[in-house]
């Protein structure tokens, strides 16, 4: 009886499972061209950080398919706008100019973009726009200059990693 019982629960959840992701919304095709964008102004470097292996999580990344399954991408069930972005170790090379399609991911709760290289960029005031940001990781990532004081304004932000920054 108790294995009856508990073939019901297993069968119910995986009902329920089943249920949920139907009705998952797919991520907003702006959001899907804003990341597609921003993967564009990075070449590939494995040897970009000497604290991970660098793997290419933007591989994935294919116009036409739902940002919501690319790696590194996490994505609000309800309404499908990408929450969180993780793209540490990711063998970035090159620089985030302020005018980055990134910043138009305004519905962000966290980014990680540590152990890349960001070849001595600067830190883009950017950054500010994320009004819903609470962690942020640029740790190890090759930036320089001072930290943009707009960082101030991101008033929910609880975690901010800038390990190993210089100015």
């Amino acid at each position: 009886m108790r294995w009856l019982t508990w073939s019901y629960h297993f069968f119910c959840l995986q009902l329920l499972l089943l249920h949920t992701r139907s009705y998952a919304k797919q991520c907003p095709q702006e959001q899907s061209l804003a990341l597609l964008q921003f993967k564009q102004l990075f070449s590939f470097n494995r040897y970009s950080s000497v604290r991970c292996r660098a793997y290419p999580k933007t591989m994935s990344w294919k116009w036409g398919t739902d940002c919501c399954s690319w790696e590194g991408v996490t994505c609000d069930m309800a309404t499908g706008d990408v929450i969180s972005l993780d793209l540490s170790c990711s063998g970035l090379y090159g620089s985030i100019p302020s005018n980055t399609s990134l910043f138009d991911l305004v519905h962000l709760q966290k980014l990680n973009l540590a152990n890349n290289n960001f070849n001595l960029s600067l830190i883009s005031s950017g950054f500010s726009r994320f009004l819903n940001l609470t962690h942020l990781n640029l740790s190890y990532s090759n930036f320089e200059d001072s930290i943009p004081y707009e960082i101030s304004r991101l008033s929910k932000l609880v975690s901010l990693d800038l390990s190993t920054y210089t100015t």
